[in-house]
Formats: C-alpha cells, sequence, structure tokens
C-alpha cells in the first residue's frame, strides 16, 4: 500500500524497530494490562496529525530516492508530512539482507534521527549574523569573482557572480560573499547564531526525541566554508523545520505529530499541545529574512512553479562523501494564513531535485487548502463515534447490574461474556425485554424499568459530554 509505506516511519512497524517512529516512541500510552481480568485496560487511543495523502504524494514524488520531507503547520504546529526513504510496506516487510543499498538506513527517521551537511541553506543563519552584527550589511555590495583566498585554503563558486548586494547574494547563493561574512563574524559568532536558531540543540515533537546537528568553529578556510554550511556543519531536517517555522513572523509554534489522545473509550486527554515558538532573531532581521527568501522564488526559482502561493525559500547543495553525488535541499514556507506551511526536504545523492518534490507537496496541500480542517472533523467525528459507543455499552452493563442487583454472580458473568467471550451486548438486551415480558406482563413495570435506566444514562451522557466538549475546545 502506497500510503502504508508513506507514513511507516511516522507511524511504526510491526515489530518497532523505528524507535522514533509514533507506535514505538508512544508504547507506554498505547498499551495497558489489567492484571484482575486478564484483558487490556488503561492503554489510550493517539492520533496523529499527518495527512495520508500528503504523505503518499511526497514519497511518489521522491521516486524512489533516499531522502526526508517534512511539512507542517506553523500555526499549529501540526506535521502533514513526515516521510523518509527508503521505506517498506509494515504489513508485508522484506526480508532485509546485510548490504542491501536498496535499504540502506530503512529504520531510521530521516526527518528526526538523521543529521546530514545543510549547504547553502546554512547561509539563513548567517545572514541573520551579518544583520545584527556587522553594521551597515544590507548596504555593502560584493564582487565575485569565482575565488576566494583565504588562509588555508579556497573559496570557490561555480562561475563568477559578480557585483551584488546582500539580496543577490542569497538568491545566487554566492559562497565567496558568504565565506567572507564568516571570517568578518568569526567562528564563535556564528556557533552562537547556530544555537540561536535551534540546530544544535536536541528537542523533541511530542515527546519524541530528534537528533542535534553541530556546528565547528574553524579558522581560515574551514571558517570561510562553514559559514557556507559546509566544513563539519551538520543540520537535523526537523531542526531547520521549526526556525522555519519561527521566521514566518506572527503567532508560530513548533512541531507537534500527536493531536489528540482518548481513552480507549474515546473520552479525551489534556494533551501538552503544540510549543510555543519564540523567534530566534529580531523582529527586524526576521523581517528581511523573508523578504530575501521571497525574493530568492522570484527571481531565482521561479514563481510560476508555485502558482500564486506567496513562497519563501532557499536551496542548498551540500558536498556529500567523496564519489558521491551532493545532498540537494529546499527549505522555506508559505506566507499566507490560508496556507501556512513551512517545509523541508532533502534528496540525498540527489545533486538538484529538491524543489521539485516539494512543489509537488505543496501544491497537493493547496489543493486541500482546507486539509486541516478536513482532518480534524474526520478525528473528531471519530472520537466522538468512540465517545457515544462507550455510553451505549456503559448503558447495557448499567441494565445488565441493574437487572441483577439481587445476584453480583449475575453480573460478574454478564461481564464475563461481553468482555471476555465477546458476546454483544445487545443480544442481553432483548434476552431482558423478553424475560420483563415474559414474567411481568403488566407493561408499566417495564416502563419503570426503562425510566429509571433512562435517567442513569441521560445524567452520566452529561456529564462525559461536558467533559468531552471541553476538552476538545479548550
Amino acid at each position: 500500500s502506497p500510503i502504508r509505506r508513506a507514513t511507516l516511519h511516522a507511524v511504526g512497524d510491526r515489530d518497532d524497530n523505528i524507535s522514533t517512529s509514533a507506535k514505538a516512541a508512544l508504547r507506554q500510552r498505547l498499551v495497558g494490562f489489567d492484571p484482575l481480568t486478564g484483558t487490556s485496560a488503561g492503554g489510550h487511543k493517539v492520533y496523529l496529525t499527518i495527512d495520508a495523502e500528503l504523505n503518499a504524494a511526497a514519497l511518489d514524488a521522491l521516486n524512489g530516492r533516499k531522502g526526508a520531507v517534512a511539512v507542517y503547520n506553523y500555526r499549529t504546529g501540526d506535521v502533514l508530512c513526515m516521510v523518509s526513504s527508503p521505506t517498506f510496506d509494515p504489513a508485508d516487510p522484506p526480508e532485509i539482507r546485510d548490504g542491501d543499498s536498496r535499504y540502506d538506513g530503512v529504520y531510521l527517521n530521516r526527518v528526526l534521527s538523521s543529521t546530514f551537511a545543510p549547504g547553502s541553506i546554512f547561509k539563513l543563519v548567517t545572514t541573520a549574523a551579518a544583520l545584527e552584527q556587522l553594521d551597515g550589511t544590507l548596504d555593502r555590495h560584493f564582487t565575485c569573482t569565482g575565488r576566494l583566498e583565504l588562509e588555508g585554503g579556497t573559496i570557490t563558486c561555480p562561475y563568477a557572480h559578480g557585483e551584488m548586494d546582500l539580496y543577490d547574494a542569497l538568491a545566487r547563493s554566492c559562497n565567496c560573499a558568504y565565506a567572507q561574512l564568516a571570517v568578518e563574524l568569526g567562528g564563535d559568532t556564528l556557533a552562537q547564531y547556530a544555537e540561536k536558531a535551534g540546530l544544535t540543540q536536541g528537542f523533541s515533537v511530542s515527546g519524541i526525541s530528534a537528533a542535534a546537528g553541530q556546528f565547528t568553529v574553524g579558522q581560515g578556510a574551514d571558517l570561510g566554508w562553514s559559514g557556507v554550511g559546509q566544513y563539519d556543519d551538520l543540520v537535523n531536517p526537523c531542526a531547520f523545520l521549526r526556525l522555519l517555522g519561527s521566521l514566518a513572523g506572527g503567532k508560530t509554534v513548533g512541531p507537534r505529530l500527536v493531536y489528540q489522545e482518548t481513552t480507549m473509550h474515546g473520552i479525551p486527554l489534556p494533551g501538552d499541545g503544540a510549543p510555543s515558538l519564540k523567534a530566534p532573531f529580531d523582529a527586524d532581521t526576521c523581517r528581511v529574512l523573508r523578504d530575501m527568501m521571497r525574493n530568492n522564488v522570484q527571481q531565482t526559482y521561479g514563481q510560476g512553479m508555485f502558482g500564486s502561493l506567496a513562497v519563501c525559500a532557499k536551496s542548498g547543495t551540500a558536498e556529500a562523501a567523496p564519489g558521491q553525488s551532493p545532498h540537494a535541499w529546499f527549505a522555506g514556507f508559505v506566507a499566507d494564513e490560508d496556507l501556512p506551511l513551512a517545509f523541508v526536504v532533502l534528496v540525498e545523492n540527489g545533486g538538484g531535485g529538491a524543489d521539485a518534490v516539494i512543489v509537488v507537496v505543496i501544491v497537493a496541500a493547496a489543493e486541500g487548502v482546507d486539509v486541516h480542517f478536513r482532518v480534524a472533523a474526520l478525528r473528531f467525528k471519530a472520537a466522538f463515534g468512540d465517545f457515544f459507543a462507550f455510553l451505549f455499552k456503559d448503558f447495557f452493563f448499567a441494565f445488565a447490574f441493574f437487572r441483577c442487583r439481587t445476584g453480583f454472580l449475575g453480573a460478574v458473568v454478564f461481564v464475563v461474556l461481553v468482555v471476555k467471550v465477546k458476546i454483544p451486548a445487545f443480544l442481553f438486551l432483548v434476552l431482558e425485554v423478553a424475560f420483563v415480558f415474559r414474567l411481568f406482563r403488566p407493561a408499566f413495570f417495564f416502563f419503570r424499568c426503562l425510566t429509571r435506566l433512562f435517567r442513569l444514562f441521560f445524567f452520566q451522557a452529561l456529564f462525559f459530554l461536558a467533559a468531552f466538549l471541553f476538552f476538545q475546545l479548550f
């Protein structure tokens, strides 16, 4: 199933080989056991935020390549897409042998558990540091000849970019200009800004740990390359996704994977919700970064890729191991309150093509612009269904106990038959009605029984419904 393959790393596999999947990480909340009855009890139902169709579209766009795709709503925190490739169908797991490159790292959720050289997407951090620490950065002009000689090595660009300002330097992704800024800033300052951006610290998404990146302070050419996103820089895709959400402006929150947690009977439980995000840089710095990322799309990538969507983005090409093609990044967000999405795409050893992947995903999200509300409505309906199923079942339990009030053994037998033997409780209602009418002809007695039961059911329903609505709304 394409959907099972696409959601494998977010949901989990049968044997819990993926430690950061919801199934493995939330195991204690999902499973409970009652030693008295020998039945499952105390476990919870967990509803995830991911949209299965969006995940399937992202996996299809990767087209068999290794990589990661993540999309989240920076206003609600809902992670709508969390795809890691390679993958497999958990309902039909393959036999994976050592050295089989098709499944290299298949049990690793690349969105949460991996770190990669960021390449030019790290230039957003270097830009923020330069705007806040170097006077007149926006008024400066740079001259790129294609090479910049620094102590210990040479910084190169694919070609000479010529004269440009800071906006052009980011849009053209000029290595020489950003290496010069990195040297002027110094390694300690860049390390400080990488930490402020949340790229070198560990964090969690709905209680699931994510990997921390790293920034190594170098000198000379090494420092220049680190400002470009190379040298020993490492970034976790989800950490960068969170950074992008914080740059979007307004009240933003961090990513969450758990939408709602309920008891087995559908009663909602209070949750932590999405963590609030504080912008890592000054408000003016974030505004300039948004403008520069928007300029990237309009001047370099092409607005036509995204139709009328106000996409702000930065691409990146990160050198990989010798002899391998570089990793391709495309990261950004949609500056639109109707579609407040941040996104990160990584194609391992792809050399390019990350932008094409996110176009497919963002367009799919735009076509279902109310996807969040549609999914929320379905989950709300499912929760209500569980809630009323619980009340319906509880009604029959109350009926049985009322019927067997003079005999405790009879009530125990009923519970065992319904819970353990799985005899439908509805059958007992039919038997009860037949029994009452057979022994007690007067209809008023049966009416009195139903009246008492209705009263019990009604007040209990009001209580649970009030609690249910409270947790849904607040």
